[in-house]
């Protein structure tokens, strides 16, 4: 009997071994997660590279430090300046509700705010709303302080494993065909839609935030916001995180012109702050759930609503990385279920 069960032994010291790995890598599985699709992103990039070079290791590394310039360097910078304005933002706003913003303005704006202004309950609202505010904004400062730390030993992480999955993901992907698959043929056909569907997800995210970055630099060049170019940029990258990412740069530039327009008593710039918040939303934000969903869908032959799903989903589930996650999630699902089928009828 005792050496019926000493077979399963080395099974279940795996299976335990399996599940203490999970909880060591779980704290930095994002970044590992990302520095995979960093690795996927620039793969055709190492493969050139390592013909040219003929060493895997300095291919890998060049390409490691390419990416860290192109995506870490510019993040932060956006990253500062969109801090400086919204801070900026901030301070004007509470200092001109502090001084009483509405002396002295005799716009048809002005008027209307000035009346429930005066209202004890509204002034009461404002200054709770403005407390809640500050204490929010000291909050996150202090947590992003003292996530600084983690922040980095996540991009050190991140990159090592780009480094590594670019230098021996060739091997990986074979293990795993030994380990995972018995049937050569339904592996391939697996590999083969998991690479049109990574393919589809990374098509539909970069072209929609380059449409995204376009029609927000014409939008704020129509609607008089300074420096353009540079803010429709910052929407094309920010664009990259559905639902809210470009509205934290258009939903500002909104709000700064009508309220320029109201302590200027002009009526046009407050039509012009309106104006560029639904041409935005109309025309910008709304891209994530309908144009992106398609594209992604046609490129990985998914339906486009599985898509929608995964990345609204994906989002609130694991968080940022979602993003990626929630549709290949999904799309990896049907995949397997059509490779079921496949095998099925086959038999």
């Amino acid at each position: 009997m005792v050496e019926r069960y000493k077979q399963y032994i080395p099974f279940l010291v795996m299976i335990i071994l399996a599940v203490l790995a999970f909880l060591i890598i779980k704290p930095f599985l994002v970044a590992i997660i990302i520095g995979a699709l960093l690795a996927y992103l620039s793969y055709q990039f190492y493969t050139y590279l390592l013909l040219k070079t003929g060493k895997a290791s300095i291919s890998a590394f060049i390409v490691c430090v390419i990416a860290f310039l192109i995506v870490v360097i510019p993040s932060f910078y956006f990253i500062k300046v969109l801090v400086q304005q919204s801070y900026a933002l901030f301070i004007l706003g509470k200092q001109k509700l502090a001084t009483g913003f509405l002396i002295g303005c005799t716009s048809s704006m002005c008027e209307t705010l000035n009346m429930y202004s005066n209202d004890p309950a509204i002034a009461y609202q404002i200054q709770e709303v403005l407390r809640g505010t500050t204490n929010w904004v000291v909050e996150k400062g202090s947590n992003f302080l003292l996530g600084v730390p983690q922040i980095v030993i996540g991009l050190f992480i991140s990159f090592v494993s780009m480094y590594y999955f670019l230098k021996d993901g060739n091997r990986f992907v074979q293990k795993a065909n030994r380990f995972f698959s018995t049937n050569e043929e339904k592996y391939g056909y697996v590999l083969s839609r998991l690479k049109r569907i990574m393919h589809g997800i990374v098509y539909g995210y970069g072209l929609v935030a380059v449409i995204q970055g376009i029609l927000g630099g014409f939008g704020f060049f129509i609607f008089g916001v300074s420096s353009p170019v540079f803010w429709g940029m910052v929407v094309g990258i920010l664009g990259l995180f559905p639902l809210i990412g470009s509205a934290i740069v258009w939903g500002p530039a909104a709000l700064m012109l009508i309220l320029q327009g109201i302590f200027q008593n002009s009526n046009s710039m407050i039509a012009r702050g309106v104006g560029l918040a639904i041409y935005s939303a109309l025309l910008i934000s709304s891209l994530d759930n309908t144009l992106k969903p398609k594209l992604m869908g046609q490129k990985a032959k998914v339906h486009p609503g599985v898509m929608m799903i995964g990345l609204i989903g994906g989002v609130f589930f694991f968080g940022p990385i979602g993003v990626i996650l929630g549709p290949l999630t999904l799309a990896l699902l049907i995949v397997l279920f059509d490779a079921y089928i496949m095998e099925k009828k086959l038999n």
